[in-house]
C-alpha cells in the first residue's frame, strides 16, 4: 500500500488520473454535493430565478460545489504534490456537518455583481479549518496560499446584464431573500479539473 492509499479510502475511479509530462490543466479542491443537496440548491436557485432571471446566467446543477482551495495551472508533478497534500490534510479530519443555503449574496458587491451565490453556515468552523489545513499542507510543497479570505459559498449564477441590473437594482430582493437551508455532512473532498466551464472529479479522498 503506497502513501496515498495508506490513510484514506481513495475513489479508485479517479485516483489513477495522470497527466502527460507536457500537459497542464486547471484544478481546484472542492466538496461536491450529493443528489439530495443538489435538489435543495435547485429549489433555492429556482426561487431566485423567478425574480432575477433577466440579470443572470444560471449555473447548471452538475457544477454546484464548495471551493476549498483554487490551485490553477497544474502539471504532473504539481498534481501529485496536490494529491499527497490532500490525503495528509484530510487524514486529520472526520466527517462534519454544515448548513448550506443559509443566505444569499453577490460578489464583489451589489453595485457591480459578477456572481450570485448561496452562503454556508459553518458554525463549528470546521470547513474553514479544513481549508486552512490544505493551505498549510500545500505550502509545504511550495504551493503558496492565494491570499484570499476564505468565504465558502455555492455559485448559482453569473451576471449577464449589468446595465439592466443597475437600472432596476434588485438589492432589496437579495438582501431579504430567505432560502430553504439544509444540513449536510462533509465527508469527501475532491480535486476538480476545470475544462472550459466543465468540471470533472479526478481524485477523491474520504474524511
Amino acid at each position: 500500500m503506497n502513501d496515498l492509499e495508506s490513510e484514506k479510502n481513495i475513489d479508485s475511479s479517479v485516483s489513477d488520473y495522470m497527466l502527460n509530462d507536457e500537459k497542464t490543466i486547471r484544478t481546484f479542491i472542492a466538496y461536491n454535493f450529493n443528489s439530495d443537496a443538489i435538489e435543495n440548491i435547485k429549489t433555492n436557485q429556482n426561487k431566485l430565478k423567478n425574480e432575477l432571471c433577466d440579470y443572470f446566467k444560471w449555473e447548471s446543477y452538475d457544477k454546484f460545489h464548495i471551493t476549498l482551495k483554487f490551485i490553477g495551472e497544474t502539471d504532473k508533478e504539481f498534481f501529485n504534490r496536490t494529491k499527497k497534500a490532500l490525503v495528509e490534510s484530510s487524514s486529520k479530519f472526520r466527517p462534519f456537518k454544515i448548513n448550506i443555503c443559509a443566505f444569499a449574496g453577490v460578489f464583489p458587491d451589489m453595485d457591480n455583481p459578477a456572481v450570485l451565490w448561496l452562503g454556508i453556515n459553518d458554525e463549528t468552523g470546521m470547513l474553514k479549518k479544513l481549508a486552512g489545513f490544505y493551505d498549510d499542507s500545500l505550502n509545504e510543497y511550495r504551493i503558496k496560499p492565494d491570499g484570499k479570505i476564505f468565504n465558502p459559498h455555492i455559485t448559482i449564477a453569473r451576471t449577464k446584464n449589468k446595465k439592466k441590473w443597475r437600472q432596476y437594482y434588485k438589492i432589496d430582493f437579495i438582501n431579504t431573500f430567505i432560502p430553504v437551508p439544509m444540513e449536510i455532512v462533509i465527508d469527501k473532498i475532491s480535486i476538480i479539473h476545470s475544462d472550459h466551464g466543465n468540471y470533472k472529479k479526478i481524485f477523491t479522498v474520504d474524511l
